[in-house]
């Protein structure tokens, strides 16, 4: 069964966010064509015990650790990078931002600049002016344009608030995939469904509800 809806516009083109770039360079400028990942902050050092092989960077008063690689940036409290391996791990305050598709938030994040695979976890959020998705953990995979978690999650816009155990955005194709315990509340209406597929056309959102 396919339902035509114009007013549960479900989009989710992230907006990008401003932040004020960091004074000072600890390696390289921040070039977002390099392959690997550059971190700049005022503070650095070093915690073998703890970080074997790492370089672990802080905030400062003023401004939080910078990252960039490749069209991704990301700010937090504290990164432990090991360049080695082109592999952050991200703390405290994490946002990441990947031009106008991917605004996110959350309490930790780890990113691998070698397969641009990103993890996200603790009280994560990606929003748009449209929606806003809450869940506990993301995954995000650069070089498919794909996001998805797997572990429940809620999406809000305007009107109506969608439920699910996993959740797949097909970011380039504007396809979104909801499967098991699908639950759309709208004030005029409650669809319950093992699955739910939206693709948004111009103006309207058009999603099929599979019925068990």
């Amino acid at each position: 069964m396919k339902i035509i809806i114009s007013s549960l516009i479900f989009v989710i083109s992230f907006l990008g966010f401003s932040q004020d770039i960091p004074l000072k360079s600890n390696d390289l400028a921040p070039t977002e064509n390099d392959s690997i990942i550059n971190v700049i902050s005022e503070y650095q050092f070093i915690d073998e015990e703890n970080y074997p092989d790492a370089i672990i960077y802080a905030k400062s008063d003023a401004q939080q650790v910078y990252v960039v690689h490749q069209g991704i940036k990301m700010w937090c409290d504290q990164a432990v990078f090991y360049k080695k391996d082109n592999f952050l791990r991200a703390l405290g305050s994490v946002r990441m931002n990947q031009g106008d598709s991917v605004l996110m938030n959350s309490k930790y994040a780890e990113y691998n600049g070698n397969t641009q695979l990103a993890f996200a976890a603790g009280k994560v959020n990606m929003r748009s002016p449209e929606t806003t998705l809450s869940t506990d953990t993301l995954y995000f995979d650069r070089n498919k344009q794909q996001a998805y978690y797997r572990s429940g999650g809620t999406v809000k816009d305007t009107a109506s608030t969608l439920t699910s155990r996993v959740g797949r955005f097909f970011m380039q194709e504007k396809k979104y995939q909801f499967i098991d315990d699908v639950v759309i509340v709208n004030p005029d209406y409650t669809i319950n469904s093992s699955q739910v597929n939206f693709i948004l056309k111009r103006d309207m959102l058009i999603y099929m509800v599979h019925r068990p």
